[in-house]
């Protein structure tokens, strides 16, 4: 939501860089530079410490490490180093922060190609140290949006339909799920795909 990525579950947020396309799976988020030449990504580490799994990354065939640092990221223990890694496209250089929170050890990558770390590296900094607990309660008990499927009673449009129905999308992408324009007019009858759910509020 305006460019941090909310985790209700796991208690944490991130923001990323503006402009970037996020990704989240099961095994990680991720964000790519608008032009696809950088990554931002952030999963789970193995290892019992921010310092047990640094080492173990840092340690990795293929992989050069930089100096490797002690600090804290809103108040949580935090170890960082820069590192490089030869791949069959050419050398990566990037950051590795490990960080401790809620019994979990947080590895967060950022990286691009050699000849393009100099323009990310400072946004990239500051991507990575947003990382941070969440405790407002209206992000926590958030639940997801999901999809419903109604029948019209009547012939309308996805503007109006919006308009009478509220829903947390935006007009735009209720049109673009349903296949059709906002005004395109929708007989008695059709089966149409509606948002529902809460819209995740905003923090100061």
């Amino acid at each position: 939501k305006g460019g941090v990525f909310y985790h209700p579950d796991l208690r944490f947020s991130m923001m990323f860089p503006s402009g970037w396309r996020v990704m989240n799976s099961k095994q990680a988020v991720a964000g790519q530079s608008s032009q696809q030449d950088a990554i931002i990504e952030l999963t789970l580490s193995e290892g019992s410490s921010a310092d047990q799994a640094a080492r173990s990354f840092l340690a990795t065939e293929g992989i050069q490490a930089g100096t490797l640092t002690s600090g804290n990221v809103h108040g949580l223990t935090a170890r960082a180093a820069p590192f490089a890694a030869a791949t069959e496209n050419g050398t990566l250089r990037g950051s590795a922060m490990f960080i401790e929170y809620n019994n979990r050890v947080y590895r967060l990558l950022a990286y691009a190609h050699e000849a393009r770390w100099s323009n990310y590296q400072s946004v990239a900094q500051r991507a990575l140290t947003s990382f941070g607990p969440v405790n407002d309660p209206a992000i926590l008990n958030v639940r997801p949006q999901h999809l419903s499927v109604i029948t019209l009673d009547r012939r309308t449009t996805i503007a109006e339909l919006a308009r009478q129905r509220p829903s947390p999308a935006p007009v735009k992408t209720l049109a673009l799920i349903n296949q059709v324009e906002e005004d395109t007019a929708l007989e008695s009858g059709r089966i149409v795909k509606w948002v529902v759910g809460q819209q995740l509020p905003v923090t100061p």
